[in-house]
């Protein structure tokens, strides 16, 4: 009897390239989008609020609301400007290469270096997918978006997987591509 082999394409990433195959975002990855400022800002917000309330006391419990309104404006107009940025930025699909090291599972803080068939590197330095293990000169298939300064990865899977032709990109995906980079312009 022969035992199976775990696959290496999780559930969760599944339902991410079938979405992304489209041209669309998973929910989950709008919503890790969207709202990944948001913790960096509420760690910031503790010292500065207890630096800012303190001193003032009486002054800050009168006027709650104006706390309260200056909270929700630095909190709510970032996450709507990312979300329409997100809206209408274009998704792009490539098959890539691990190259002969790829990063360890522990370096977290260094970006993933994929390679391109002619050798071009793309450096992601955020991903919004589950930790996959890349193995060294193996082909991926790359759903990702391009951001100013930076690339993020949305989905991934080998390229050998015998699922793979079910990932690949579908007619929507090109039109939505397509119509994003129109309205971009």
């Amino acid at each position: 009897m022969q035992k199976l082999k775990r696959d290496i394409v999780s559930r969760e990433m599944r339902a991410r390239l079938m979405t992304n195959r489209d041209g669309k975002l998973t929910s989950a990855q709008w919503k890790d989008m969207v709202t990944e400022p948001f913790i960096k800002l509420m760690v910031l917000m503790i010292p500065m609020s207890a630096v800012f309330i303190m001193p003032i006391g009486r002054l800050a419990l009168r006027n709650w609301w104006l706390f309260v309104l200056i909270v929700l404006l630095v909190v709510f107009v970032p996450m709507i400007s990312r979300a329409r940025r997100y809206a209408r930025a274009p998704l792009h699909f490539v098959t890539l290469y691990a190259g002969r090291s790829p990063r360890a599972w522990w370096m977290f803080w260094r970006p993933e270096v994929l390679y391109d068939e002619k050798g071009k590197a793309y450096k992601f330095a955020k991903g919004l997918t589950p930790y996959t293990g890349l193995d060294a000169n193996e082909a991926y298939l790359v759903y990702y978006l391009q951001e100013p300064q930076q690339q993020l990865i949305l989905s991934l899977a080998p390229a050998e997987h015998p699922d793979a032709a079910s990932w690949q990109p579908t007619k929507y995906f090109h039109q939505r591509q397509g119509q994003r980079q129109r309205s971009k312009a």
